[in-house]
């Protein structure tokens, strides 16, 4: 918050020209330490959902059915780390009313992400290694806010299937910069969108498989790979309208229509 707020205020008393600034925190990683006037701060209550009082997880790949997790220890995890946002929002509010005396604030786009989403002891994740590497959606989806006075209007919200590959394109069209090469992604202020993204996670240093995933609106496919990066050691498919917690794995049943689907999503990914 320091560094941002002095980094405006030196460059941006007596020049128009545009600026750039990513503000990146430490919260709310590991060690989960909450600032001293946070640290014993009410945080809403947590109803565990289905995926983590899930009992059968016999659908799920080895490594997801070897792994046990205790709700009291998440239950902690859970409440440190939403004291430690609370700076974060301390941060936030800084910033823009920093912006506000600079007078940059109506002409100022602004995105705030997370770099990946957090295992609560779904599906028995949720400790070191295993909170955020997992391709299930808690571990995949990440919260994106866009604000540009005159562009977005407040309060507006969508359904529409966007990635972090999306924020670059956003930017350059916002500054007025054509990238001189092909980039991946789609403006979020346009109205083309995504029918699907592609997800993977590779080179892992721990216990977590090698895995890629395509994922829509409403499904996702998933393949984890053996030792040589190659093979096809297990598949996942969910239907995310009906089965939104990822509980009923269809390829794991002795439904031979499902291997039909299988070898389509395979090809496509």
């Amino acid at each position: 918050a320091r560094r941002t707020v002095r980094l405006l205020r030196d460059r941006e008393q007596a020049d128009r020209r545009p600026w750039m600034i990513v503000a990146a925190t430490a919260a709310p990683h590991r060690p989960f330490t909450p600032e001293f006037d946070y640290a014993r701060a009410r945080v809403p209550d947590w109803i565990p959902g289905p995926a983590v009082r899930e009992r059968d997880r016999s659908d799920k790949p080895p490594f997801v059915q070897d792994r046990r997790v205790s709700l009291d220890r998440m239950q902690k995890i859970r409440r440190r780390q939403l004291r430690t946002l609370m700076s974060v929002d301390d941060m936030v509010d800084r910033v823009f009313r920093t912006l506000g005396r600079l007078r940059e604030k109506r002409r100022t786009l602004a995105i705030y992400l997370s770099d990946n989403g957090y295992m609560w002891g779904e599906h028995g994740l949720g400790t070191r290694g295993y909170a955020k590497r997992p391709p299930y959606r808690n571990s995949v989806e990440i919260p994106l806010l866009l604000r540009r006075p005159g562009y977005v209007r407040a309060g507006t919200s969508t359904t529409r299937l966007v990635g972090n590959i999306d924020v670059a394109p956003t930017v350059l069209r916002a500054a007025g910069v054509h990238a001189d090469h092909e980039i991946d992604g789609i403006p979020l202020m346009g109205p083309r969108t995504h029918e699907r993204l592609l997800l993977e996670y590779f080179l892992d240093t721990r216990d977590t498989p090698e895995w890629a995933s395509t994922q829509t609106a409403s499904s996702q496919y998933i393949e984890y790979y053996a030792e040589d990066g190659d093979t096809v050691a297990f598949r996942e498919y969910y239907d995310l309208r009906s089965d939104p917690w990822q509980l009923s794995n269809t390829l794991a049943d002795d439904d031979p229509l499902n291997d039909a689907l299988a070898a389509q999503w395979s090809q496509r990914l």
